[in-house]
C-alpha cells in the first residue's frame, strides 16, 4: 500500500489499536462471521507504509491467529505473507514485530498448509515447474531468511534465531519444517 485511503498516520494507528482490542476481547464464535474481513483488514495494517501502524497490525494478526487457531487454517498463507512488509522495513523494531507475530501465523496453518508460508520466506521454486509467466514477465524471490542472517542489528538478528528455535520445538508440525529452519539457525553459531 503507497496510498493508504487515511492520509492521517495517528489515526491508522489508533484503528490498529482498536482492531487489536476488538480481536482480543471477542470470542472467536462472534468473528466467525467475519473472517475474511478480519483477516483483509489485519493484511492491511501490516502492509501499511508508516511503522506503528505495522506494529499493532503484528499485534493484531498475532491475537487473531490464537483467537482462531486451527479454525483459520486457509487463512496462513495470506496472512503470513502480509508480514513481509514487516520484515523488509528500515527499523529494527519493526523487523521484530513482525518475527513475533510470524509463529502465531504458522500455527494457524498446521497440517501442511504453514509450509507455502516457508516456502514464499526461503524463496523456494520447485525446478520441475516453470511458469509460462516467467518467460515474458520475470520475478525475483526473496529470502527473507537470508536477510535476517546478515540483519545490520544484533537485536533483530538474536530475535530472528529465538524464532526459528521456538519453531522447531514448539510448532506442532515441526518435523515437517526442520529441513528449511535448521540451517538458519545453525548459521547463528557463527554470528
Amino acid at each position: 500500500m503507497t496510498d493508504p485511503p487515511e492520509k492521517s498516520e495517528t489515526v491508522r494507528v489508533l484503528i490498529a489499536e482498536i482492531m487489536t482490542i476488538i480481536v482480543s476481547t471477542t470470542l472467536f464464535d462472534c468473528m466467525r462471521p467475519y473472517v475474511d474481513n478480519i483477516v483483509n483488514i489485519c493484511k492491511a495494517l501490516c502492509m501499511d507504509p508508516f511503522g506503528d501502524v505495522i506494529i499493532e497490525g503484528t499485534r493484531t494478526i498475532a491475537e487473531f491467529s490464537k483467537a482462531g487457531g486451527e479454525q483459520l487454517i486457509h487463512f496462513c498463507e495470506p496472512m503470513g505473507r502480509s508480514l513481509f512488509t514487516s520484515f523488509v522495513h528500515r527499523h529494527a523494531k519493526v523487523r521484530m514485530a513482525g518475527l513475533r507475530a510470524l509463529f502465531d501465523v504458522l500455527c494457524t496453518g498446521t497440517w501442511k498448509n504453514s509450509v507455502y508460508v516457508f516456502e514464499h520466506m526461503v524463496g523456494f521454486r520447485d525446478p520441475n515447474i516453470v511458469p509460462i509467466k516467467e518467460f515474458y514477465d520475470p520475478s525475483t524471490k526473496v529470502n527473507y531468511f537470508a536477510m535476517f542472517i546478515v540483519d545490520r542489528s544484533t537485536v533483530v538478528r538474536e530475535c530472528f534465531y529465538k524464532t526459528m528455535a521456538k519453531l522447531l520445538i514448539d510448532l506442532p508440525d515441526r518435523c515437517d519444517h526442520e529441513g528449511r529452519v535448521f540451517p538458519y539457525l545453525i548459521s547463528g553459531l557463527y554470528d
